[in-house]
C-alpha cells in the first residue's frame, strides 16, 4: 500500500529517513506490524514515548516523536529506524491521515448522532458492500485517535469508507471533519447526551451539526427530517437527501407492525415488507438511515432491503442472548436518557407472560440534568409495570428511589455487581426477560458474565 511521504506533513522534521518501505501506521507497540510507522501519542494515562524500544524491537520502520521529547532523549533512539519529530504527535496523526485520505480519494461516509451511529455504520457497510469493497470503523474507534487510524488503513482496493465519528465536547466534530472530509454526512439523531460538556440540547445539536458544515466541498447531507434539530441544521444546505418514517422524503419508510419479540416489520419506498433481525422499534430508524445512504449511491432497492435484513446486530447493542435459561437483552454498550427509554419500550413490546426485569448502571456525563433524568427512568420503569429494577452506581440510586415511590415492589440498589447478580438470579426464572444497560464506564456486561454468559 502506498503512503504519502512523511516530508509532506507540515511541521515534521526528518532526523533519519525510513530504512525500509512503510506498511502502515500504529500507536500501539504490542499490536504493531512489521514495517509500521510508530507514532508516540501521549494520553492521559500513558505516553507512547515510553514504548519506543518495544516498537522498534517489534519491527517498526520508523517512529514519530515530539520535538520536546527528542531534545531530552535524542541519544536513546535506535539508529536502525527512521526518526521524525513534530510539535504534537496527535496533530501529526490527524494531518497524515488527511493526506492519506486525499491520496486514496475514495468516497467517505461520515456518521454521527446521539444514538444508533454504530448500528447505522454497520448497516450502511452491508448496503454499500452490494456495489463495492467497504472499509469501515472497527468497533468504536470513532474519536480523534480512532478516526485517523481508520482512514490510514484504507488501501487501493477500497471503494467506500464508512467512518463513525463520535464526540463529547464542542469543536471536536470540526476537528474530525478536517481529517476525514466526508463526502456524505449523516446525523442519526440529536438527544440528551454528554450534556455535562455541552450544557443543553441546542448545544448538542450545534456540535453534531458541525458534521454537515465540515463536509468536503460538494458533499451531500443525508437528513433525518423526523428529528427537528437535524431538519433545522440542514435547512440551508445546497445538497441533501432526506429520509423519514413519517413524512414525505426522498427515502420514505414505514413500520408495518411490531412482532411479539419486538422486531419491526418495515418497508422502504414501497418495497416488499421485511422483518429486521435486531430488536426494538428504534432499529427501524437506523435501518432507514442506512437505506438513505444506499439511495444516495444508487444501490438497487431490493439489494438495500436484503442487506439490512441480513444484519443481526452487535453484542452490547440490543443483542438477544440466552443465559442460564433467561432471555437477556444485552444493551450494555452505552446509555443516555433517550437510549434507555427506547430500550425500555422494546422490553415492553415483548409479548410474554414471563417476568420482565431491568438491570441498570448509571447514565454518565449528564451534569446538572443527572438526578432528574435518572428519576425519570425510575418513573418509566414503574409505569411500564416491569417486575423488577436493579441498579448499580451512585446516580442510579435516584432511579430506584423513584421506581419505589411510584409502586415498583422489587426495586433495589447495590454496591456491587456480584451482589446484584445474586439477587437477580434468585428473583428470576428460566424464560424471564432481562434488560441490561448502562453507560460505557459502568461496564454492565460484567453482570451478564456473572450470570454465566460470555463477556463482550
Amino acid at each position: 500500500m502506498n503512503f504519502v511521504s512523511l516530508s509532506e506533513v507540515q511541521g515534521v522534521t526528518e532526523i533519519q529517513p525510513l530504512r525500509r518501505e512503510l506498511t502502515g501506521v500504529s500507536i500501539n507497540s504490542r499490536t504493531l506490524n512489521e514495517g509500521n510507522l510508530f507514532v508516540a501519542i501521549k494520553g492521559d494515562k500513558f505516553d507512547g514515548h515510553d514504548f519506543l524500544d518495544s516498537a522498534v524491537s517489534n519491527g517498526a520502520s520508523g517512529v514519530v516523536v515530539s520535538r520536546t521529547w527528542f531534545a531530552e532523549n535524542e541519544r536513546e533512539l535506535n539508529e536502525s529506524v527512521g526518526i521524525y519529530t513534530t510539535v504534537d504527535t496527535q496533530i501529526f496523526l490527524g494531518q497524515y491521515a488527511n493526506l492519506h485520505r486525499k491520496l486514496k480519494n475514495q468516497p467517505i461516509v461520515g456518521i454521527t448522532g446521539s444514538n444508533g451511529k454504530t448500528t447505522v455504520k454497520e448497516m450502511t457497510a452491508l448496503v454499500l458492500s452490494k456495489i463495492g469493497k467497504i472499509h469501515k470503523t472497527k468497533g468504536n474507534l470513532n474519536n480523534h485517535i480512532g478516526v485517523p487510524l481508520t482512514l490510514l488503513e484504507m488501501d487501493d482496493s477500497t471503494d467506500f469508507a464508512v467512518i463513525e465519528m463520535g464526540i463529547n465536547h464542542p469543536g471536536e466534530m470540526t476537528y474530525l471533519c478536517s481529517i476525514a472530509e466526508p463526502d456524505v454526512a449523516l446525523i442519526t439523531n440529536v438527544e440528551l447526551a454528554h450534556t455535562e460538556f455541552f450544557g443543553n440540547m441546542k448545544q448538542v445539536a450545534k456540535a453534531k451539526g458541525e458534521l454537515f458544515t465540515g463536509m468536503a466541498v460538494g458533499g451531500t447531507a443525508i437528513v433525518n427530517i423526523d428529528d427537528r434539530y437535524i431538519k433545522e441544521l440542514a435547512e440551508n444546505l445546497d445538497k441533501k437527501l432526506t429520509y423519514s418514517l413519517h413524512g414525505n422524503a426522498d427515502m420514505n419508510g414505514k413500520i408495518v407492525r411490531i412482532e411479539d419479540d419486538s422486531r419491526a416489520v418495515i418497508e422502504f419506498n414501497g418495497c416488499k415488507p421485511f422483518t429486521l433481525n435486531v430488536l426494538g422499534k428504534k432499529m427501524a430508524e437506523n435501518a432507514i438511515a442506512a437505506a438513505a445512504i444506499g439511495l444516495k449511491f444508487a444501490v438497487p432497492l431490493p439489494d438495500i432491503c436484503e442487506a439490512i435484513e441480513s444484519y443481526h446486530g452487535l453484542k452490547g447493542r440490543m443483542y438477544r442472548i440466552e443465559v442460564a435459561g433467561r432471555i437477556v437483552i444485552d444493551d450494555s454498550y452505552n446509555a443516555n436518557p433517550a437510549s434507555v427509554g427506547l430500550a425500555l419500550s422494546s422490553l415492553s413490546a415483548f409479548n410474554s407472560s414471563s417476568k420482565k426485569i431491568v438491570v441498570l448502571g448509571d447514565m454518565l456525563e449528564l451534569g446538572s440534568h443527572s438526578e432528574e433524568e435518572h428519576r425519570e427512568i425510575g418513573r418509566k420503569i414503574s409505569f411500564a409495570g416491569f417486575d423488577a429494577v436493579y441498579a448499580y452506581g451512585t446516580e442510579s440510586k435516584a432511579t430506584v428511589d423513584e421506581a419505589e415511590k411510584e409502586g415498583c415492589k422489587e426495586a433495589a440498589h447495590f454496591e456491587s455487581k456480584e451482589e446484584m447478580t445474586e439477587r437477580l438470579m434468585d428473583f428470576s426464572n428460566p424464560g424471564d426477560m432481562i434488560l441490561v444497560k448502562g453507560s460505557r464506564g459502568m461496564q454492565m456486561e460484567d453482570v451478564i458474565a456473572l450470570m454465566g454468559g460470555e463477556k463482550n
